[in-house]
């Protein structure tokens, strides 16, 4: 049975830090919605997320709303960043471009609208998170070994969906008052 309230869900998540709970708070709504679009678990969606932005710690997180590391055209608004690009003997520091939002939501309706392209129908049509980080990866989103990628999003799922089990009932009003608190 899911906690009743606040106090019963913080002591079933047990010892989980604050942190990935704001996180959550803070994204929950965007994933659910992006999911619904892109037919891939909300899960898999703020675990991609978290491990893109170091749980929205990120100097790119913070300063421009990416949580997604994704990298624009010239077209586009976005700002110059270094990134570590590729895996073991080849990886390197380049400095890219990167998309720049001016909201949590603006990020999240640019990055469905970006997933929903062809190139990532093979991890809109994914059934495990492994099978999602391969067609990430075939799309061209990360240059980071496949495996590695995959054992980073593997451990972040499973705690989502522990925060999203234990969350009573989904109840919006505790929601929206997670929501206000993790905006303050």
């Amino acid at each position: 049975m899911p906690p009743q309230n606040e106090e019963e869900w913080k002591k079933q998540l047990g010892p989980m830090s604050q942190k990935k709970i704001d996180f959550f708070n803070k994204i929950y709504n965007n994933a659910e919605r992006a999911s619904k679009v892109l037919g891939v678990p909300p899960s898999y969606l703020m675990a991609q997320n978290a491990f893109e932005s170091g749980w929205g710690e990120s100097k790119l997180a913070k300063e421009q709303n990416n949580l997604g590391g994704v990298k624009v055209g010239a077209s586009e608004a976005g700002a110059m960043y270094p990134s570590a690009e590729g895996y073991g003997a080849t990886r390197r520091v380049e400095v890219s471009r990167f998309g720049a939002y001016p909201s949590t939501d603006a990020f999240y309706n640019k990055w469905a609208e970006r997933l929903s392209k062809k190139q990532y129908e093979d991890a809109r049509k994914a059934k495990t998170v492994e099978d999602y980080a391969k067609g990430l990866k075939k799309g061209g989103y990360f240059t980071e070994d496949v495996g590695v990628y995959t054992k980073g999003l593997r451990g972040l799922v499973k705690d989502f969906e522990t925060i999203m089990k234990n969350t009573p009932a989904m109840d919006p009003s505790i929601i929206e008052s997670r929501m206000a608190g993790a905006k303050e």
